[in-house]
């Protein structure tokens, strides 16, 4: 993707996001929106791609440090669907435990997966908890 250096409010904008980054065409360069792939937090830059598929905005895997359980937690590795967004369909994956965490892998790459933003887990119908993506 490319770089978009010194940008305020850079903390205010979100993986996959296309609105409000005032950037328009680039001479003799595709015709798609631009959309925010990752963030820099370091550097402050907003790293973007044009194409609402572009492949830079899927991931097969995401982290969460901890996770609320609602009752009690299921045992370790967990296979079962997550949410990553509120009516979202539900998404197969796995959960285990790591390092850092606890470590989601999906079956299907997941676009926009946003760290600061909320993953439920799920048996069936049944909520069981969630996390801060990390």
């Amino acid at each position: 993707g490319n770089v978009i250096g010194e940008h305020e409010g850079l903390m205010f904008h979100t993986i996959g996001q296309r609105q409000g980054l005032r950037i328009g065409g680039v001479r003799g360069g595709k015709d798609e929106p631009w959309y925010v792939l990752k963030k820099d937090i370091a550097r402050n830059a907003l790293i973007v791609g044009q194409g609402n598929d572009h492949q830079d905005m899927y991931t097969s895997s995401t982290l969460c440090k901890e996770i609320c359980w609602i009752g009690t937690a299921p045992e370790l590795p967990f296979n079962g669907t997550a949410k990553i967004r509120y009516r979202q369909d539900d998404q197969y994956c796995s959960l285990n435990a790591c390092d850092s965490g606890f470590q989601i892998k999906f079956q299907s790459p997941q676009r926009a997966v946003t760290p600061g933003q909320w993953i439920c887990f799920y048996d069936k119908e049944v909520c069981l908890g969630g996390g801060i993506i990390e």
